[in-house]
Formats: C-alpha cells, sequence, structure tokens
C-alpha cells in the first residue's frame, strides 16, 4: 500500500467539534483484474467526536484485488467510531487495515463485519499512548462456499487505567475457512488495566474449518484481564426444542445464527448501520 497508494479520504475534526452525522466511504470494485490501494487518514483533535462508515462492495463479476489501510490518531478526550462493512461479490483478495493510535482519556469504537468475500483479511491495531483510554472492537463473519475470512487484533496496553473489550463472533459454513488471532498486550507500566477478549466460533458444516488463537501478554501485576474462545456445534437440545414446535431444520437454524450474532449487531450505535448489517445478513442467511 505504502509503495502504489491512490486516493482516500483525509478527516481532520477540530477541537470539541461533535459531527451531527457520520461520513461514508464507499469503496466500489468493478470490473477484471483490479488492483486497488485506498489510504485514509483520520485526525480527531481534543474533545472531537466522529462517525465513519467504511463500506467495501464489488459486483458479481469482479475480480482482482484491494489492499486498503486506514490510519487515525485520536486526541484526549476525543471519541471515534467505526463501522466496516465488507460485502463484496466476484472474486476479490481483501486486505484491510487499521491502525488507531489513542491519547489519554480517548474513546475509539470499531465493528467489523464481513458479510460477503471472496477472500477477506482484516487487521486492526489499536495503540494505547496515555492513560485513561477505552477501546471497544467487536466483529462477525459468516463465511460459505469456498471463502476465507482473516480476523487479526491487537490491543496495545502500554498506560494504566485503560480499558478494552473485545468481541469477536463466526459462523463457518459448507467448505469455507476462518481464522480468528486475538492480542492483548499489557505492558509493564499499564497497571489497573481491565481488558476482556472473547472470540465464539460455530462450525456449521462437516467441510468448515476455523482457527482460533486468542493471545494474552501482561507484564503489569495490578491488572484485571481475561480472554476465551468457543468452537462448537449448533445446540441441538435448541434445534430440537424448535423442531418440536413445527419449524423445519433450516428455519430453526436461520433463528439460532440470528440470535448468535445478534448482541453483536446491536452494539451498532447508528440505527440505519445496524439495520442495513441485518438486512444483508438476512437476505444471505434466510433470517426472514
Amino acid at each position: 500500500n505504502a509503495s502504489y497508494h491512490q486516493n482516500g479520504l483525509f478527516l481532520k475534526v477540530s477541537k470539541n467539534t461533535v459531527l451531527d452525522r457520520p461520513i461514508v466511504v464507499h469503496h466500489l470494485t468493478d470490473g477484471e483484474d483490479i488492483a486497488s490501494f485506498p489510504r485514509h487518514f483520520i485526525k480527531l483533535e481534543e474533545g472531537a467526536k466522529a462517525e465513519v462508515v467504511v463500506w467495501s462492495s464489488a459486483t458479481d463479476t469482479s475480480s482482482g484485488m484491494c489492499n486498503g489501510i486506514l490510519e487515525a490518531h485520536v486526541a484526549p478526550n476525543a471519541y471515534l467510531v467505526i463501522d466496516k462493512v465488507c460485502n463484496e461479490g466476484g472474486e476479490i483478495f481483501k486486505f484491510s487495515h487499521e491502525h488507531i493510535c489513542q491519547a489519554r482519556d480517548s474513546k475509539v469504537k470499531i465493528n467489523t463485519f464481513t458479510v460477503k468475500g471472496h477472500w477477506v483479511r482484516n487487521e486492526l491495531e489499536i495503540v494505547a499512548q496515555g492513560p485513561g483510554t477505552d477501546s471497544v472492537f467487536n466483529g462477525t463473519y459468516m463465511p460459505s462456499g469456498t471463502e476465507h475470512v482473516d480476523n487479526h487484533t491487537t490491543m496495545d496496553h502500554a498506560y494504566p487505567n485503560g480499558t478494552s473489550s473485545e468481541f469477536y463472533k463466526g459462523i463457518i459454513y459448507d467448505k469455507s475457512t476462518g481464522v480468528f488471532n486475538g492480542k492483548v498486550f499489557v505492558r509493564k507500566d499499564a497497571q489497573q488495566t481491565n481488558a476482556f477478549q472473547q472470540n465464539s466460533n460455530i462450525v456449521a458444516d462437516k467441510g468448515a474449518m476455523i482457527n482460533a488463537k486468542p493471545e494474552l501478554e501482561i507484564y503489569a501485576d495490578d491488572v484485571k484481564c481475561s480472554h476465551g474462545c468457543t468452537v462448537g456445534q449448533f445446540d441441538t437440545e435448541a434445534l430440537f426444542y424448535l423442531k418440536s414446535r413445527g419449524i423445519g431444520i433450516e428455519e430453526a437454524k436461520a433463528l439460532l445464527v440470528k440470535a448468535y450474532v445478534g448482541d453483536v449487531i446491536a452494539a451498532v450505535d447508528r440505527e440505519e448501520v445496524r439495520n442495513e448489517v441485518m438486512r444483508l445478513y438476512s437476505e444471505r442467511r434466510g433470517w426472514a
């Protein structure tokens, strides 16, 4: 991306300024053998607040690669919200990287939804560069067919009194594959850190596969940190209950999927984005 980057968004929000609506960045791939390298930069000054929606889509006949980077600097007491949605048809190899630096007492919330994509790699790196930061990042992914979805996250606590909460849920269908690799670092001086990380997965079909690797490295001695990972199948008792009420097996699974990822989707503050993500998942997974 550094060698070939093209145009992108440059957003600077002045001190104590609150944007009254979200800014939407839509990246559309349309064509064969396309190579694109968008690069975005966001800077929030002290006390500012902004919402940014990064939306990626591609037509069903498209092919090629998209390698995108978003960098953000969040000043003291500023608040940045990012909703990131990938809904790409065709055969696009998608690389997406966010690098976010937080100053003291700042807040960041980022939601990552992979609705559809031939080959998707989401990389998120958040670096706390001052005390009292708060970082929240959630995500869902439901690949099917032969799709592949990677989610790699890094949370770096280097100062005291920071908090972070990470919650990713995935359902792997057909012969698709998924990867979750979440790293949380608590450095030596990051006392009173409160960090939470959870990754939950359902392997829906026999040919599907998920590789999950949560990591927690703690070098401070006065912290509250937890991390966990689960990989399983659909709850047979719940399926039996729904079937006993006259609901077919596929409809029952659709209801369980909607409930399973519903709490992650509900974390989206902007109603329009939340409803659209729910609609796209509903269309693809047959929730309706």
